[in-house]
């Protein structure tokens, strides 16, 4: 005869069952697509690139480009992002002229961040960390902040939001990531899930070489809510199909009065300028400036 189970084997089997069953239900669904952001960019919005312009200071990525533009009425701010040697997250555009520019003798991510915080771009303008550029748009409720990282999308998203919570958790809110490839929106996906939404997510097409019907096909899927292109990527037959799928579209980088009207009466939700200026009323000198290729950041 075959010995019966003890009532406790029993009661331990269904223990362990109980248990794999509930790790598989409070095991995080992989994502399939970005959730839905009830908030939308102000029509006309314009992104003051690289913190805005100082007179014909561009890219400065620096303090006091987001102080003059912010005093311009410059409510959101597009900042490159890049890593030092120390690992700290700093506003700065890695490219061999802006390295000219301030001066340093090595690539940011061989540079010390002390070392960066003691140059000034074009030796006028004062460096800043993320945290400072942070902890200066958590003091203005209205202003939000668009990241373009330069270094790896993850780890770079990881420590804006570790940083900004650190700040304010609310001010998470008020971070609107770009991502630069069709996967990458998982990243952000992950990121949203765990710390909650960003204002909002921009694709921008940069760094990808998505054709047209390739860019729609990742809007429908991953219910991206704006995508931005380049002057020269722009063209109204992708205009329109994206803005049927209920995606705002982005235009850069633009300056002048004629030419950022134009763009809005195409029907683009907003432009990146390097020059702020109010839409409201006829500004002297709005012609377009010598920066009109439409290349990139």
């Amino acid at each position: 005869m075959e010995a019966q189970p003890s009532c406790h084997a029993v009661l331990a089997c269904a223990a362990a069952a109980l248990f794999v069953l509930q790790a598989a239900c409070t095991r995080p669904t992989a994502p399939n697509a970005l959730a839905p952001h009830p908030s939308r960019l102000p029509q006309g919005v314009l992104f003051a690139h690289a913190l805005g312009a100082i007179g014909p200071h561009t890219y400065t990525n620096s303090k006091d480009a987001f102080l003059e533009n912010l005093a311009r009425g410059a409510r959101f701010f597009e900042v490159d992002l890049s890593f030092t040697a120390d690992g700290d997250l700093v506003c700065y555009h890695p490219a061999d002229i802006c390295r000219k520019r301030l001066g340093l003798l090595q690539p940011i991510s061989k540079t010390s961040t002390a070392d960066f915080l003691r140059h000034r771009c074009d030796g006028l303008f004062q460096t800043m960390t993320f945290r400072t550029l942070a902890k200066m748009a958590d003091a203005h409720p209205g202003v939000y902040l668009v990241t373009d990282t330069k270094t790896p999308l993850r780890p770079s998203l990881d420590t804006v939001v570790r940083i900004v919570r650190s700040i304010d958790p609310g001010l998470v809110h008020r971070i609107i990531p770009q991502f630069y490839q069709p996967s990458q929106w998982r990243d952000i996906a992950t990121i949203e899930a765990k710390d909650g939404l960003f204002h909002t997510v921009i694709f921008t097409l940069y760094r990808t070489h998505l054709d047209d019907d390739g860019v729609v096909a990742v809007v429908r899927k991953r219910r991206v809510p704006v995508v931005t292109m380049s002057r020269r990527r722009f063209n109204p037959s992708l205009l329109h199909r994206l803005r049927a799928l209920g995606a705002d579209v982005m235009v850069h980088t633009v300056n002048g009065r004629d030419l950022i009207e134009g763009y809005l009466k195409q029907g683009v939700r907003g432009v990146y300028t390097d020059h702020i200026i109010d839409l409201g009323a006829p500004q002297p000198g709005s012609g377009a400036s010598p920066d009109e290729t439409g290349r990139h950041r």
